[in-house]
């Protein structure tokens, strides 16, 4: 630990950091990382001056060690023959498709578009209806009116004794005195 070169960095979005060219950052390190990034926390970068191939450790701003054993992220040779095969083939399909694209968009010259469009039959004009159709009655008889109701309307008179209590009460108001209350 003592003989480490330790740079304060960064995490990115995908739970990595970046040194010198050299990214350091794998899945089972992710979860460790990614809660500092976007923090504002700058974390220490451990790593072997004389071999940055090396896992590497992270210590956070309170010297609390985050995690050890940060692999770089290096490109390396497939696995398999298979894995060779598969990439040829892909980057095959892949000029395949790019191809069929470009005839797909060369599909029709101008000439041959204003050709088709003048083989379309035009529409006859529109002729507005004879006036023997029918026109539609609105307000008809489809609902039954509503019938009276039954029963009386109650005659409501205002007594006259309450005709005076108000009179009397606003000519209090209007003379500034204390009105009376019954």
């Amino acid at each position: 630990m003592a003989g480490l070169i330790y740079t304060p960095v960064a995490v990115d979005r995908w739970g990595r950091v970046q040194v010198d060219g050299w990214t350091y950052g794998q899945p089972e390190t992710q979860e460790d990382l990614l809660p500092y990034h976007k923090s504002g926390q700058a974390i220490l970068l451990g790593r072997d001056p004389d071999d940055f191939s090396a896992p590497a450790l992270a210590w956070n701003e309170d010297n609390r060690l985050i995690c050890e054993g940060i692999m770089p992220v290096t490109r390396g040779a497939y696995g398999s023959v298979d894995g060779v095969r598969d990439a040829a083939r892909n980057r095959s399909h892949a000029r395949k498709a790019v191809k069929a694209a470009a005839e797909a968009n060369r599909y029709m010259k101008n000439e041959e578009f204003a050709a088709a469009m003048a083989a379309i039959p035009t529409p006859e004009p529109f002729t507005p209806a004879p006036d023997a159709v029918v026109a539609g009655r609105f307000g008809g008889t489809l609902m039954r009116k509503r019938q009276a109701d039954p029963r009386p309307e109650a005659a409501f008179e205002v007594p006259a004794e309450y005709l005076r209590t108000l009179d009397a009460h606003l000519a209090d108001i209007a003379a500034g005195r204390e009105p009376k209350l019954a």
